[in-house]
């Protein structure tokens, strides 16, 4: 609750023994601004209308120094030659602490004048970074945004919690639980809407993953490895998963092969029954 005070004797006696002052202006725009919305708020086109100081917490004066009375009146109230003597004196004394918060356009304001505020004391009111934990919260949003589209934080950029060992897995897992579903409803879709009852019992439509699903290269020549050895794949199918260049198949790259060790257990244990 602001009180005000309509003479500078009064304003003197608020002030006198006040070693930590508030103050806040009221301003409008001058004529040559006044059809700018937000005119008021720049020092260079505004023109004081009030101020207010306080000394304590909740003891507060309120300074009229232009208000309208009535619609085309204007009351100079305190604008008087006495009255900016003494504020101009009161500003520049450092013995007094000044508060403001908007202290930025206050002492620009009275720059303007030709007054330059002493005894000021800065104090941010904003929340450190680390403390707001920004960082943290950026974090979590990134993971959040992953989380609802299904995809796994290392192909968004988070390679926080990734290692060798788990890109793989996620990888896998992104096209196994992601997209599967997806390409499953899609090969659904174009069988449905693009072939025939007759043409579906002789055609399907897939979409190849396998190149999403590829492994490091010692696992798939392992894998190759196994494959070659039981008879599963010839070398040539081996080499065109690999899109390298056909073994001629007069060398045996389109030959299959088994272990010949491989046997069964029945010839395990007994030997072979044809055997002489």
């Amino acid at each position: 609750m602001y009180k005000p005070i309509h003479s500078l004797a009064e304003l003197q006696d608020y002030l006198a023994d006040a070693t930590h002052v508030a103050f806040d202006f009221e301003t409008s725009p001058t004529d040559s601004y006044r059809t700018e919305p937000k005119a008021a708020l720049e020092p260079h086109k505004s023109q004081i209308v009030g101020m207010s100081f306080s000394i304590a917490e909740g003891d507060a004066v309120y300074l009229p120094i232009a208000h309208r009375n009535g619609e085309d009146s204007v009351a100079l109230n305190l604008r008087t030659t006495e009255l900016w003597d003494y504020l101009t004196d009161f500003f520049i004394d450092p013995a007094v602490t000044k508060i403001a918060h908007n202290l930025a356009f206050e002492s620009a304001f009275l720059y303007k004048h030709g007054i330059v505020i002493q005894g000021m004391k800065f104090h941010a009111i904003s929340i450190p970074p680390d403390k707001a934990q920004y960082l943290e919260t950026r974090k979590f949003q990134i993971n959040e945004i992953a989380r609802i589209f299904g995809v796994p934080p290392h192909m968004v950029g988070d390679l926080e919690k990734s290692s060798f060992n788990n890109i793989e897995h996620q990888s896998i897992e992104f096209v196994r639980y992601t997209l599967q579903p997806w390409v499953c409803r899609w090969e659904q879709a174009m069988l449905n809407s693009l072939l025939s009852e007759k043409e579906q019992s002789e055609y399907f439509i897939k979409f190849n993953l396998d190149a999403l699903l590829r492994g490091d290269k010692k696992s798939r020549m392992d894998s190759y490895s196994v494959g070659v050895q039981n008879g599963i794949y010839s070398p040539n199918e081996c080499r065109k998963f690999e899109d390298e260049n056909p073994i001629p198949a007069e060398e045996g790259g389109d030959s299959y092969f088994v272990n010949s060790q491989i046997k069964s257990l029945k010839k395990a244990a007994f030997g072979d029954e044809n055997k002489e």
